[in-house]
C-alpha cells in the first residue's frame, strides 16, 4: 500500500470475500490506519476476517493499543481475539517468550537500565553484541577481517533465546533462530508502555522450520483458488 493510504474498508471487504485469514504487511505510516479499520470492521460484523502476522516492536504495539482503545471501552483478551479477531501472531523476540537464565538476566538488566521491558529488536541487538564478543574471544583478534570471517557460519552461544539459538547459515549468511506464536492480551506489566502485550507463547517454531528453505529461498507458494 502507498504511504498514508487511508481507505482500507473496501480492501478488507474484498479480502473477506475470498479468504478467512489475512496476513497484513504494512509501513509505519499505514499501520494504525489499517489496524483501526481492521478492528472496527470485525467488531461491527462487517467482516469476519482473522488477522495473523508478525508482532511489531514497542512503537507498533502502542499503535495497536490506540486502535483497539478506539473501538473498545475496556480491553480483554476475549475482545481482542474474538471480536477484533486478532490471533496467532509471530514473535521474533519479546521479554516473556523465552525462559532461560540468559534471558532472565537480560530482562532484569534492561528493565533496570531503561525503565521498560525489552521488545522485538532488543533481543537481536543482544545477540549481535554477543556474536562480536564471541568472535573476538575465539580468534584472539580485533581485526575486522578476522572477526567477520569467524562470524560466517557461527552459532551464537549466548542470546536471550537461549544457548546456541542463533545459527548463521552458510548458504546465505542469514541467522536462523526459533520464533514463538502468541496472542495479544491486555498489559499485565508495570514497565511496559502499551496497553497490549504478547501473552504466553502458544507454541515455539524451531529455527529450521522458521528459516527460509535453502532450495526455495523466495518461499514460493500458490494461493490461487481451485
Amino acid at each position: 500500500m502507498p504511504s498514508r493510504f487511508s481507505n482500507f474498508r473496501g480492501v478488507l471487504e474484498d479480502i473477506d470475500e475470498q479468504a478467512e485469514t489475512v496476513v497484513p504487511v504494512f509501513s509505519g505510516r499505514t499501520l494504525e490506519t489499517l489496524f483501526t479499520a481492521f478492528v472496527r470492521e470485525n467488531a461491527s460484523g462487517s467482516i469476519d476476517l482473522r488477522g495473523n502476522g508478525a508482532l511489531p516492536g514497542s512503537v507498533g504495539l502502542g499503535l495497536f493499543s490506540r486502535a483497539l482503545n478506539s473501538e473498545f471501552d475496556e480491553l480483554t483478551a476475549e475482545r481482542i481475539q474474538e471480536e477484533a479477531n486478532i490471533r496467532g501472531l509471530t514473535s521474533r523476540y519479546y521479554w516473556n517468550q523465552y525462559d532461560n537464565p540468559i534471558n532472565d538476566k537480560f530482562v532484569s538488566s534492561f528493565e533496570e537500565d531503561y525503565g521498560t521491558l525489552p521488545a522485538m529488536f532488543a533481543g537481536g541487538t543482544f545477540a549481535a553484541g554477543s556474536e562480536v564478543a564471541q568472535a573476538v574471544e575465539e580468534t584472539g583478534s580485533q581485526d575486522p577481517d578476522d572477526i567477520a570471517q569467524e562470524m560466517r557460519g557461527m552459532t551464537i552461544q549466548e542470546s536471550p533465546k537461549g544457548e546456541g539459538a542463533y545459527v548463521f547459515q552458510e548458504h546465505n549468511n542469514q541467522a536462523k533462530s526459533p520464533m514463538t506464536i502468541a496472542n495479544l492480551v491486555p498489559t499485565e506489566e508495570e514497565n511496559w508502555g502499551a496497553d497490549v502485550m504478547p501473552g504466553e507463547p502458544l507454541m515455539t517454531v524451531g529455527a529450521d522450520e522458521a528459516a527460509l528453505p535453502e532450495d526455495d529461498p523466495e518461499m514460493t507458494c500458490d494461493l490461487t483458488n481451485e
